[in-house]
């Protein structure tokens, strides 16, 4: 039996306007870039998809589960649930050009994990079974497992910061130091210090 850490889990909501069936393909492309994923449509993981017709819109459900093997013990799984909810035809118009797209709330739900002895070899073993979590987890390996966390880590913010600029949301940091920059250039803030 694997033994499986929760490193990271976060929720991103959005209600506006966007596409998507743009948003999907933009988070599959994106997810195959960062090797998530190969690009062969046997072996991506979509675990789940569910599209009801209500009377308040369209709810779709899906998720993604996808497996990261870094070494014989080591195995890095990204768990990410997205729901869509009202979703409904919008039509916009930009320059004189009507352009059709969706108005919708979306929820992503994403979970970083870090699985340990995936094979369950550890646990097979007669002796090594009652040493696994009392000395290796919890002493030898810890450096090892704090290190593997940060990289799971990493790259569920990497996600987070990818939804983030499609939806222009912006991230608290980035928005802080750009303020800081135009005032500081500005003349409005002395240097070393922020308002």
């Amino acid at each position: 039996m694997p033994i499986e850490r929760p490193i990271i889990n976060y929720v991103l909501k959005y209600k506006e306007v966007f596409d998507p069936w743009e948003l999907y393909l933009f988070m599959r492309e994106w997810a195959i870039e960062e090797g998530w994923v190969s690009r062969n449509e046997t072996e991506f993981k979509e675990t789940f998809y569910l599209q009801k017709e209500t009377s308040a819109g369209t709810e779709i459900w899906y998720w993604w589960r996808f497996h990261k093997p870094i070494s014989s013990f080591y195995r890095y799984d990204y768990k990410i649930d997205a729901h869509i909810l009202f979703l409904k035809p919008h039509e916009l118009i930009i320059e004189g050009k009507k352009l059709k797209t969706f108005h919708a709330e979306i929820e992503f739900t994403v979970r970083g994990i870090l699985v340990m002895d995936q094979e369950g070899n550890w646990e097979k073993h007669w002796l090594l079974k009652h040493l696994l979590t009392r000395y290796f987890i919890n002493r030898i390996y810890k450096k090892d497992i704090e290190y593997h966390g940060l990289v799971i880590s990493r790259e569920a913010k990497k996600l987070q910061e990818f939804l983030k600029s499609y939806f222009q949301m912006g991230s608290f940091e980035r928005d802080r130091e750009e303020r800081y920059f135009f005032a500081k250039q500005s003349g409005q803030v002395q240097p070393g210090r922020m308002r």
